[in-house]
């Protein structure tokens, strides 16, 4: 019989190679209407980084200015409509898997997803396979195997309110401090370095470092709440399932509705991402700030760090904070 933690981790492992290959079918489908609007005659040409060689972190340019789409209604492509239905499916089963294991194990198990990004950009998109990219693949290979190693396997089911108590310790509340500061900042950085390009001066200091970063920062910190609220609404679910109600508490409901605006934040700040910069880089840079604040955000929130000597902390993070330079 198949334990509840693998059969949590199968699912989950399912559901981010849905999600990643859905991520490059949209940036299939961006690619294609691009490539339309260049046949046009007044077609402007916007050079990608990494076309004529590797993909280098510092070669990073956006698509389009993030105004350029604004009052743009052309269709979307057939291509963008199925990456778009399978990320969605994969979505879901995330949210299943996070009932039967700790969400600091699952969100780390996510990072399958640089592995497949890399199958995925060569067969889905066309782009070079190159050494540096299979090494980063099997640094990943190991940094996933020490996340699962140090992490909890143990997840226990909490009530309504239980998870309602929980936002009032001390250390969630430091966290969402933290995370409310650290969201202004990313959002200043992002409008201050975007405004010189669209403006058309000099770009600011490391601005192919801190436009991207930014962008990734601010999206994933509120976006990775869909994975909080499924845990939670998974944890919820399953004892109603037991016959303990949690439909008759306003937290249920609270749940829900902030598990489905941050999908769909996330889901729109993803393709927003996919049309400003260049897909095989954009996609793992996404990718790594959502992992990385999931198991911070969830192992506060749970207490999943509870009882955990400071090393085995580090060693659920540290593997995976170069994961996106490493492709």
């Amino acid at each position: 019989m198949i334990s509840e933690f693998l059969f949590g981790c199968i699912l989950n492992i399912i559901g981010s190679v849905c999600i990643n290959l859905g991520n490059n079918l949209m940036s299939l489908g961006h690619r294609k209407k691009r490539a339309e609007k260049l046949r046009g005659a007044s077609a402007r040409v916007v050079p990608f980084p990494g076309d004529s060689g590797a993909l280098k972190t510092t070669l990073v340019a956006p698509a389009q200015s993030p105004k350029a789409g604004e009052g743009d209604e052309e269709k979307k492509s057939w291509t963008w409509f199925i990456g778009t239905s399978i990320f969605i499916c994969g979505s879901l089963l995330l949210f299943a898997s996070f009932g039967f294991a700790p969400q600091s194990v699952l969100a780390a198990l996510e990072a399958v997803q640089f592995i497949t990004n890399i199958f995925f950009g060569k067969f889905v998109l066309g782009e070079a396979i190159t050494k540096r990219m299979v090494l980063g693949t099997v640094a990943l290979v190991g940094g996933m195997s020490l996340v699962v190693a140090f992490s909890k396997h143990e997840t226990s089911l909490y009530s309504s309110e239980d998870l309602q108590s929980l936002y009032g310790e001390l250390a969630y509340i430091v966290f969402l401090a933290f995370a409310g500061v650290t969201l202004i900042a990313s959002r200043v950085l992002f409008n201050v370095y975007g405004a010189r390009r669209q403006q058309g001066l000099e770009n600011l200091p490391y601005h192919n470092l801190v436009y991207p970063i930014s962008y990734c920062y601010f999206s994933a910190m509120i976006g990775t709440q869909q994975l909080l609220m499924a845990k939670c609404i998974s944890n919820l679910l399953r004892l109603t399932g037991d016959g303990d109600n949690q439909f008759t508490h306003w937290f249920t409901y609270f749940c829900i509705a902030v598990w489905l605006l941050s999908a769909i934040y996330w889901v729109y700040r993803m393709d927003l991402g996919l049309k400003l910069f260049k897909g095989p880089f954009i996609i793992p840079v996404l990718q790594v700030h959502f992992t990385l604040l999931a198991i911070v955000s969830g192992g506060i929130y749970f207490k999943e760090f509870d009882g955990q000597p400071p090393g085995h902390i580090c060693g659920e993070l540290m593997p995976l904070t170069p994961a996106p330079y490493a492709p």
